[in-house]
């Protein structure tokens, strides 16, 4: 497996990538709720009480739409450079760009070792993809800001 950079933990590494494999058609539509969805399923007390150790988490700090880590943007970033993930841009009904992530199915099983993820981790991917994954980025957010206020202290919305 070709080592691509940072994150340094695995677990970490992979937490994007085993999102889109398990989200519809591969896709999670916007960097918003990309980065919503990392942060629930790292965090964990949506789907089942547990969070990741810190050393596998991304860094979040209060933005614009909650909680937003530069870390998890860069290393999405870096997917897209290698051809791991597709990253396209598409225009809103509100005139807004919103950036649509694809998996590139034949790349990931070059770069990425799925196998080993333990049940419990798949799971909680699974869990994380099917509650939220579908709910519009405005309900999304309100969970979020709901559950995590300290979030939203910069919120725009």
């Amino acid at each position: 497996m070709l080592n691509i950079g940072p994150p340094s933990d695995e677990i970490q590494r992979l937490l994007p990538v085993a999102l889109l494999k398990e989200a519809e058609d591969n896709t999670i539509q916007g960097i918003t709720r990309f980065q919503k969805l990392v942060f629930i399923l790292q965090k964990g007390d949506l789907i089942d009480k547990s969070s990741l150790d810190e050393n596998q988490e991304y860094e979040y700090e209060p933005h614009n739409y909650g909680p937003y880590s530069k870390e998890l943007h860069d290393w999405l970033d870096r997917l897209s450079r290698k051809g791991i993930i597709n990253k396209d841009s598409t225009s809103t009904s509100a005139g807004n760009q919103k950036e649509i992530f694809t998996l590139n199915k034949a790349e990931i099983d070059q770069e990425f070792d799925l196998s080993g993820l333990d049940d419990d981790f798949e799971d909680r991917v699974t869990a994380t993809v099917d509650e939220f994954n579908h709910m519009s980025i405005l309900e999304l957010l309100d969970i979020v800001y709901d559950e995590y206020p300290e979030y939203a202290v910069n919120s725009n919305l």
